[in-house]
């Protein structure tokens, strides 16, 4: 989502989701969940 301001400058908000995989050479580490979300904020001048 990104928003404009009048003064040139925009605002963005981004979802994120990455998913990570195991070396196979690894042992499987079941505490740890193999992914992560999270939100990205952006300021910029246009």
């Amino acid at each position: 989502m990104s928003i404009y301001s009048k003064k040139n400058l925009y605002y963005e908000v981004e979802p994120q989701f990455s998913y990570y995989f195991n070396s196979v050479y690894q042992k499987d580490d079941a505490t740890n969940p193999p992914f992560s979300l999270g939100i990205r904020f952006a300021i910029g001048i246009k």
